[in-house]
């Protein structure tokens, strides 16, 4: 048995090559990428797997709507031109995933849409517009109401990265951040270690020691409601750089109470600063599991990124620009600036605590080339959500 995809674009998609070499598709290609004639495209691996594709086809926009269904008409308006991937005895999860990626590039390249005519929906887009570049995210989403959590995150190069980095971030956190301090905290759960018990020393070693197996190192915050961890990415050896990622997440004091938010954001610029961070953030999040059809959606950039893949495309509260993003877009952000120092600046939209939600409208423009993308797939063979990040297409070098 074979699968299909349809793909509906407004201008025709360009060479394969390319798009191939952007989901990191090595292939051998046989044929044509022309109007009225096919390709083979082989992955090449083990084992190797050849798919169908056929070339564009063009219409007159009117002539091609009455033949799409209607779903795949409205998302894709205007579509002028329809291509195919033809998967010889079906597909199957994770193998063929590939050929998904490869038929939402090529929508991607020519402005268009994605059709799996054996589940008859929309595969890709399903849009909800962003204020930096395009994305979306996948329907039936559970309603976010009630409580929301802060979340503070920086991101720091690992040729940044000291040896005493860990006895540093203890003593920011303590003068800045006193809810943030770390209590129960180790290797494995349950935790092992108690901070005020066994001391800074034994955090340090337990850092350590993740730190070189490009782990993670975890706790709970000495509150309760602080818990926290830091994320050590290696890189790609390609364009994703080395960097280590701190996540604390808190109460939503900030949302309410002036006083609360301003001293968030005093402890956030000032750890920013002093850890060097290229990048920072702080934005409130749903503390309620969202669901995306029936599934727990998790914040799947930290998941997938095995590094720094440029900036996020998520409007935030409270964003720091480090080096080498500070000198790039000090000149645009002017307006934004609420503090600076040698080593970057801090941006606040508004003196409490936002939803990126409410963000969305008043968020600068970011250039896009320097923005990371992400959205949804919608798995073929049980409609579940399938994450996806592409690298910004600028990653400035964080070696220095």
């Amino acid at each position: 048995m074979s699968y299909d995809f349809e793909i509906a674009t407004r201008r025709p998609p360009g060479p394969l090559q390319p798009l191939l070499a952007r989901i990191g598709i090595e292939a051998r290609l046989d044929g044509t990428f022309e109007p009225e004639r096919n390709v083979l495209v082989t992955r090449l691996g083990d084992p190797e797997r050849t798919i169908d594709v056929e070339g564009p086809a063009g219409y007159e926009p009117e002539d091609l709507v009455g033949d799409l269904d209607e779903a795949f008409a409205t998302a894709a308006p205007g579509a002028s031109w329809i291509c195919g991937i033809h998967l010889p005895g079906g597909y199957v999860e994770p193998v063929d995933r590939w050929a998904l990626d490869l038929a939402i590039e090529l929508a991607r390249d020519g402005d268009g849409a994605v059709w799996d005519p054996q589940a008859e929906q929309v595969v890709w887009p399903e849009h909800i517009p962003s204020g930096a570049v395009r994305t979306n995210r996948a329907q039936e989403r559970a309603p976010t109401v009630g409580r929301q959590r802060i979340v503070l995150a920086w991101h720091v190069p690992q040729a940044r990265a000291r040896p005493d980095l860990p006895a540093t971030l203890l003593a920011l956190l303590r003068e800045h951040l006193p809810d943030a301090v770390p209590g129960r905290f180790g290797r494995t759960e349950p935790y092992q270690h108690r901070l005020e018990r066994d001391g800074d020393s034994t955090f340090s070693a337990d850092w350590a020691a993740e730190a070189a197996g490009q782990q993670l190192l975890t706790w709970d915050g000495a509150k309760g409601a602080w818990p926290g961890m830091v994320r050590f990415r290696q890189g790609d050896g390609r364009r994703l750089q080395p960097d280590l990622q701190i996540r604390i997440e808190g109460d939503d004091a900030a949302r309410h109470d002036p006083d609360s938010a301003d001293r968030l954001a005093d402890g956030f610029a000032a750890v920013a600063d002093a850890l060097d961070a290229a990048y920072g953030q702080a934005h409130l999040e749903p503390t309620e599991v969202e669901l995306v059809r029936g599934v727990p959606l998790v914040r799947f950039r930290d998941l997938i990124a095995q590094g720094w893949a440029g900036l996020p495309w998520d409007p935030t509260w409270l964003t720091w620009f480090g080096r080498p993003y500070a000198d790039r877009l000090r000149a645009g952000l002017d307006e934004f600036v609420d503090r600076e120092t040698s080593r970057g600046f801090l941006i606040r939209m508004g003196p409490l605590a936002l939803p990126r939600e409410e963000l969305r409208a008043s968020f600068p423009r970011l250039p896009p080339e320097l923005v990371q993308e992400e959205w949804f797939a919608v798995s073929p063979t049980d409609g579940r959500p399938i994450p996806r990040l592409r690298p910004a297409a600028e990653i400035p070098s964080l070696d220095h």
